[in-house]
């Protein structure tokens, strides 16, 4: 700005429209114009980074717990006033700070998750919504959330067979039919059955579920937490089962493709079971 004003000066003089002592008067003019500003901009330079208000927004930040935005200031402190003596008390600080800003990080994560499944509220991915009839067909306003998949099973009769499960979780319990040869009636009397679980990240867990004489195989309480756990953590999840009560062992083999949007599911069934009350 300073080299345009004083390009405008001589320009002005050397067409012969203002005298030497004009010009001069104008070029002091400048100059003094071009002090005031580098004064201003040094004062603003304070007013914004001065070692004072740098340090008491640091403080106000913490004590209105806002810990991100304290930490900020103090940065700010250490490349500003490198020497500054608040320096050494906010050091004693960090430890506290860099957690309370864990736990903020954390709150702003969960809010985001939260806005996340709330516009998704209504995709259930592969998961429906089932509901429990009576002895008369009629529901009895119990909801539950379902899947099917498909899987082969292998014994002494047979090998690698088709094989149709039913994973049906409620809010007490948790269950995983079988049915052999994909047919309509779910494998009874078993007693308990073994699972291994691959989860979408490799681990791999077990659990362990009865087989009634009525064909419903339910998750034991022990490990009905564990199931629900691997299932919300989504992706594909893999599962292999045995059962060996009459000495002749029964392989089954299936895997859910995509577990995602299994807590969506939980969430609808509570709101439906809700409704009924």
């Amino acid at each position: 700005m300073k080299n345009s004003i004083l390009f405008l000066v001589s320009l002005i003089f050397l067409s012969g429209c203002v005298s030497k002592t004009s010009y001069t008067d104008l070029e002091n003019k400048c100059k003094s114009m071009t002090e005031e500003i580098t004064k201003l901009k040094a004062q603003i330079d304070e007013l914004e980074n001065g070692e004072e208000r740098i340090v008491n927004l640091a403080k106000n930040s913490i004590d209105d717990g806002k810990y991100l935005l304290a930490d900020k200031y103090i940065k700010q402190l250490s490349d500003k006033h490198p020497e500054s003596k608040e320096i050494a008390y906010f050091k004693k600080l960090q430890p506290t700070i860099d957690k309370k800003i864990e736990e903020e990080l954390a709150i702003k994560e969960k809010a985001r998750q939260d806005s996340i499944k709330l516009a998704n509220i209504n995709n259930l991915g592969s998961w429906d919504i089932g509901y429990y009839v009576d002895d008369f067909g009629e529901r009895t306003g119990e909801f539950f959330v379902s899947m099917f998949v498909n899987g082969t099973f292998s014994n002494s009769a047979t090998t690698n067979s088709d094989l149709k499960v039913r994973f049906m979780i409620d809010k007490n319990s948790s269950r995983i039919q079988l049915y052999e040869y994909a047919r309509d009636h779910p494998v009874k009397g078993e007693g308990f059955i073994y699972f291994k679980i691959r989860d979408k990240n490799n681990k791999e867990f077990e659990i362990r579920a009865y087989n009634s004489d009525h064909g419903n195989t339910t998750i034991e309480d022990e490990y009905d937490k564990k199931l629900r756990n691997i299932l919300l953590n989504g992706g594909e999840i893999k599962f292999v089962a045995e059962a060996d009560k009459y000495g002749s062992p029964s392989t089954y083999k299936f895997a859910i493709d995509n577990a995602d949007w299994f807590e969506n599911a939980i969430t609808k069934m509570k709101l439906k079971n809700e409704e009924k009350k």
